[in-house]
This record gives C-alpha cells, structure tokens and sequence, in this order.
C-alpha cells in the first residue's frame, strides 16, 4: 500500500467481534523481503468493541514489514505481527488500550 492516502474502518458490527482494516500477507521466504505501508488509518468503533479493532494485521514466515503511515482510533490495535518483524516510522496513537485477560 504505497499510496499517501486516508483509509477509516468504521466499526458498527458486534461489540463482541474484532474487525481488522488491512490484512498483508508476505508471502516470500526470503528474510530480506518487504511489506511496506503509506495509509494512513482511522480506526472508528462506533459500538464499544470489547475485541478490538486492528489497523494492520501482517503475516508471513519472514521478512518485514515498514509502516510509514499513521493508525489513530480510541482504542484498539495498531500492528499486530505474526512472523515478521515490524519497522514503524508513523505514528500510533490509540489512547484507550483494551486490557487483555
């Protein structure tokens, strides 16, 4: 997603269901590959969620991810990473982060 451009998930679904906006998935096995990121996310829970709201969800078994664009919302998650490490020049402000039990 190399675009500089604005992208806001609107929640309204179940307060009990998570919802993510981007889903990237690396594919590669190579360690030097690369996801990168330049939207900017809003992430907007009209309903409460107890589950929480992810900006980006990344997977692969190797390589990286460079977010470069900012994840704002109330609450929520901004990466989540299974399997390849995060690079974040952008900002993430989430101010109200959900308790995990």
């Amino acid at each position: 997603m190399n675009d500089s451009k604005n992208f806001e998930l609107k929640y309204t679904g179940a307060p009990t269901a998570s919802a993510v906006a981007f889903f990237m998935n690396n594919k590669s096995t190579l360690p030097a590959s690369s996801m990168t990121n330049k939207m900017n996310i809003t992430l907007n829970d009209t309903v409460n969620n107890t589950e929480g709201l992810v900006g980006i969800l990344a997977k692969g078994t190797a390589g990286e991810i460079n977010n470069q664009g900012n994840i704002t919302g109330n609450a929520g998650y901004g990466i989540i990473s299974e399997g390849v490490e995060v690079r974040n020049s952008g900002n993430i402000t989430l101010p109200n982060p959900l308790d995990v039990c």
